[in-house]
């Protein structure tokens, strides 16, 4: 188990190429000094940070996303989430890597016929590694930070 990245995900996510961490419940207009974000309006109930070809989960390279949606019930206010689209490739290679780095494979859940996906359920966070299908089939990670009693439920 890698003791490390567990106390990484503990405290955030940690940006390898920038060598910086993005703590947990950061406010996300403070994001933008983490790294190299590029900002992105998506309309006016969504805001993006983009932060491009950044590694992350021990060697990972992704284009990692994290949204602000506006508005009362708006998420991500606080960083709590992150996710990037991934290849393939990148898929089986992660659900792999994460299996070694936490030293149990991840629980499978079939969605349906088309999708499935593998979760890491760790005590501070948890990873997920999907096959999905919306236009085409797509892979991606999400990260999420459990921040309520809520987010300890398994």
């Amino acid at each position: 188990m890698n003791q490390d990245l567990l106390e990484k995900l503990a405290k955030g996510l940690y940006l390898e190429m920038s060598n910086q961490l993005i703590e947990w419940k950061t406010p996300f207009d403070q994001l933008k000094d983490v790294g190299n974000p590029e900002f992105r309006q998506t309309s006016d109930q969504r805001a993006d940070l983009i932060w491009k070809n950044e590694t992350i989960l021990n060697g990972l390279t992704v284009d990692l996303t994290v949204m602000r949606w506006f508005g009362l019930f708006g998420m991500n206010k606080k960083f709590e989430h992150a996710c990037a689209s991934i290849s393939p490739e990148d898929f089986e290679k992660t659900k792999d890597r994460l299996s070694l780095e936490f030293g149990h494979k991840g629980k499978y859940k079939k969605l349906n016929d088309l999708e499935h996906k593998y979760t890491w359920d760790l005590e501070h966070c948890k990873i997920e590694l999907i096959q999905g299908e919306r236009f085409g089939p797509g892979w991606r990670v999400n990260i999420q930070q459990k921040s309520s009693w809520f987010g300890r439920l398994k």
